[in-house]
């Protein structure tokens, strides 16, 4: 079984913001495929787990900073290995229009990550990063912000061009 793990923030007030490209990816595979999300309230997440799928897909509802203890209680829940994790979040490091799929990389600053690593106690699972810009302020107030128009359609293309290898990951 894969987990697929999309961090953001909960609410509306941070859908359309860099820091929630994470619940984008998982929103999309989700509705191209006409699943839905439940809620899982033990595991303080949304989930949708697909009919003869290998694969569950994740938004914890914790806030971003705090996205490990639900992905904690979810390994708990599936027993999952590791390598069958796969983290997608925004990344600073990146330029929009970019992604990145990795292996055992540790948090690069982003605190959502950082709390996953910490709850698992490693940073051996796969991540898909996707690039959103290094900001000319403060990390964390850019992140929380929207991206302008053409920022969010080179994001949107980086996300459809890296949901085939997501599938194909897995699928595997």
């Amino acid at each position: 079984m894969k987990i697929i793990v999309g961090l953001g923030n909960p609410g509306e007030k941070f859908e359309n913001t860099r820091h929630n490209v994470g619940f984008w990816v998982v929103d999309l595979l989700v509705e191209e495929a006409g699943w839905r999300w439940h809620v899982f309230k033990k595991h303080k997440t949304l989930e949708s787990r697909p009919p003869k799928s290998k694969a569950i897909y994740v938004k914890p509802q914790t806030f971003i900073n705090e996205s490990g203890k639900a992905v904690s209680a979810v390994k708990k829940e599936y027993g999952f290995k590791l390598e069958d994790l796969l983290l997608v979040h925004d990344d600073l490091d990146l330029e929009p229009g970019v992604w990145k799929m990795q292996w055992g990389r540790g948090s690069a600053g982003h605190n959502g990550v950082k709390s996953v690593i910490e709850e698992l106690g490693t940073q051996d699972f796969w991540r898909l990063r996707v690039g959103v810009g290094k900001p000319n302020k403060a990390g964390e107030k850019y992140v929380l912000e929207e991206p302008s128009k053409e920022e969010r359609k080179l994001i949107q293309k980086a996300i459809a061009d890296a949901l085939p290898h997501v599938l194909e990951w897995a699928s595997s």
